[in-house]
C-alpha cells in the first residue's frame, strides 16, 4: 500500500507543477497582449498626429527594414515603394485625417497580428491642372508586428478586402485616376 500512496502523492505533485506552469504560462500570454495592446492604443494618436503633420520619418522609424504592404489585389509594396507612396499623397493633400478602428489584436510571444478598419480623409489635387477635391479612403487591413530589443516594428500591413474611396462624396477607383501601379 505504501507504494501506491508514494506513486499517486508523486503523480498529484507532478499534476500540480504542471498546472501552475500552465497558469503562469497563460499570465505571461496575458502580460503580453496588455502590453501590446497598451503599445497599440497609444500610437493611434501618434499615427494620427504623423499624417496631419505629414510626418514620412514615423512611418519609416515605426516600420522595419524588411516592411512590405500586400495590396487586396496580391501586389506586394516593399517598404521603399511604399514610402514613396506616401510622400507622393503627402505631396498632393492639403490636410488628411485618420481613424482607426481597431478589430482583433493576437500576440503570441515576439509577434502580435493586429486587424482594423482605417478611414483616410483628406484635400487632394488629383492632377497637374485639377483643384482640389476631397478624398475619403475606407480600408481594412491585418497589421503584422515583431518584437524586438528595439521594440514593437511593424512588418506587414495586408489588406484583407478592397477599399471604398469616394472623390466629393461619389465612388472612385483610384487606379483610374493613377494607373494600375497607383503611381502617375
Amino acid at each position: 500500500m505504501r507504494g501506491y500512496e508514494e506513486v499517486l502523492m508523486k503523480r498529484i505533485t507532478l499534476f500540480m507543477m504542471v498546472t501552475a506552469m500552465a497558469i503562469v504560462a497563460v499570465a505571461a500570454a496575458r502580460d503580453d497582449t496588455q502590453e501590446f495592446k497598451k503599445f497599440y492604443k497609444a500610437g493611434i494618436p501618434m499615427l494620427k498626429k504623423a499624417f496631419k503633420n505629414k510626418d514620412i520619418s514615423f512611418f519609416e522609424n515605426a516600420s522595419s527594414d524588411d516592411f512590405s504592404y500586400k495590396h487586396a489585389d496580391g501586389k506586394i509594396d516593399t517598404k521603399e515603394e511604399s514610402m514613396a507612396g506616401l510622400r507622393q499623397m503627402f505631396g498632393i493633400s492639403k490636410s488628411i485625417v485618420t481613424s482607426v478602428k481597431v478589430g482583433s489584436i493576437k500576440v503570441q510571444n515576439d509577434q502580435a497580428t493586429v486587424t482594423n478598419t482605417t478611414t483616410f480623409s483628406s484635400m487632394m489635387k488629383t492632377g497637374p491642372k485639377g483643384g482640389y477635391h476631397r478624398m475619403r479612403s475606407t480600408m481594412w487591413m491585418r497589421e503584422s508586428w515583431k518584437k524586438s530589443d528595439k521594440g514593437w516594428t511593424l512588418t506587414m500591413i495586408e489588406e484583407t478586402r478592397r477599399g471604398k474611396y469616394t472623390m466629393d462624396g461619389k465612388p472612385v477607383d483610384p487606379s483610374k485616376m493613377m494607373g494600375k501601379s497607383g503611381k502617375k
